[in-house]
């Protein structure tokens, strides 16, 4: 059985350890120490989460820490590694690579996006480059927005703190902005069968294929609204942002979490899908 190394310390490397037999989570410095023992090993599979801490994103005041964590690192892995061990990488990007949050001269980047998408973009192509030439298989899975588990940054979580009391939530654009939610269990399921994969190369959405209202979450789930504050000044964003997943379906027959079950209400959502007209399909 090939081990698998999980780069990056995470909610998803801690929940991609228990789905997948077989495999250590290493922070990419601490990988880097044991780069000499690691070249020995007859094959090794490589997921590489390593990046920097979204849940910092909004404050970072060093570029040089932002640049280091997000790309340095891993540009250091490459460099040191015997290509000729590694059986397959899968590297976690973003949706945001996509163009999730644009800017114009008219518009503050308030949250920092626009920097975050384009290192995860120029990582991906560097890791690209790597891989044909050195015949290494890659999967390249573009998350959309996960939650579940023990993650304390998604929209969801700060949603179900809003319900609880815990947490004062600021909304931009009323909350009528539809995204792609996905639970972190069915994202390591979709890593463990990835492994399994013999594709070559493969850039996959990592989503449900549904989208869902923020604001329509805040009614189902009855939310205290003195724990939303709706930012007046709009933000420019992609109105709708949705998986299309039809490459992983391939390999997850399993039934999507769903974003109900994870607030335990009864209440169904009104999911944007392929049959609404207002679904816009991604196009890779």
């Amino acid at each position: 059985m090939t081990f698998t190394y999980i780069l990056g310390s995470g909610y998803l490397s801690d929940n991609l350890k228990k789905k997948i037999i077989s495999s250590k989570v290493f922070r990419a410095k601490d990988f880097i120490k044991n780069i000499n023992y690691i070249n020995r090993k007859k094959k090794i599979n490589l997921i590489i989460n390593s990046s920097y801490s979204v849940n910092k994103l909004n404050y970072f005041h060093s570029y040089k820490s932002l640049i280091n964590k997000s790309i340095f690192e891993i540009s250091k892995i490459l460099d040191l590694l015997n290509p000729s061990i590694i059986n397959k990488i899968i590297y976690t990007s973003s949706s945001s690579v996509y163009g999730s949050i644009t800017n114009d001269k008219d518009t503050t980047e308030h949250n920092n996006r626009g920097i975050y998408a384009a290192l995860k973009l120029s990582v991906e192509s560097m890791i690209k480059n790597f891989c044909y030439k050195n015949n290494v298989k890659l999967s390249i899975c573009r998350i959309f927005n996960m939650y579940g588990r023990n993650d304390n940054f998604s929209i969801i979580k700060k949603l179900d703190l809003a319900r609880k009391n815990k947490f004062k939530l600021t909304i931009y654009n009323k909350g009528n902005s539809i995204r792609d939610f996905i639970h972190v269990d069915d994202v390591a399921v979709i890593y463990k069968n990835l492994l399994k994969n013999n594709t070559f190369f493969k850039v996959y959405d990592i989503g449900t294929g549904k989208g869902l209202n923020i604001i329509e979450i805040i009614n189902k789930v009855e939310i205290n609204r003195d724990n939303i504050l709706f930012e007046k000044k709009k933000v420019k964003e992609t109105s709708l942002a949705v998986a299309n997943n039809k490459d992983i379906k391939k390999i997850f027959k399993k039934k999507f979490k769903s974003v109900e079950s994870y607030f335990g209400i009864l209440k169904k959502f009104n999911y944007i899908t392929k049959k609404n007209k207002n679904f816009v399909e991604r196009s890779l």
